[in-house]
């Protein structure tokens, strides 16, 4: 077991004793395992798959941030990241539909990129909104 702390700008996101982590780098995703050798790595669009000591998993949506693990501590610098379960879908979905309609107005290539950044974001931040809501109905 080690300690993960997941930091944001705004606030500790999350901070407690886990077993593994699975974490999307922008080379791919990466696992992190007790006894990890020290490594930093640059993290991309995606979820932070967490499985907590008592085997219960949570999941973060991250827009990038940096990893850096260390004596069997893990820290996440995260620019953007919040927990599944927080993200309203209705929320998401309008954000998406926003981006989407932006698109269809971009004047140029980097006005382009940046807003099909945006719209992959909010179609992720959708989905993992959907499974989390899906997931706690089963429940």
């Amino acid at each position: 077991m080690y300690h993960l702390s997941v930091i944001t700008p705004e606030k500790s996101l999350f901070e407690d004793d886990v077993t593994s982590i699975i974490v999307p780098t922008t080379k791919g995703e990466m696992g992190v395992l007790t006894g990890h050798h020290p490594v930093i790595a640059q993290l991309g669009l995606g979820s932070i798959q967490i499985t907590l000591a008592d085997q219960s998993e949570t999941v973060i949506f991250i827009g990038s941030g940096y990893l850096e693990v260390n004596n069997n501590k893990a820290t996440i610098l995260a620019d953007q990241a919040e927990n599944v379960e927080d993200i309203a879908v209705e929320q998401a979905s309008k954000a998406r539909k926003n981006a989407e309609e932006l698109l269809k107005t971009a004047k140029d290539q980097v006005e382009i990129d940046r807003i099909y950044q945006e719209l992959k974001t909010q179609l992720l931040r959708e989905q993992l909104a959907g499974i989390a809501k899906y997931k706690k109905g089963k429940k």
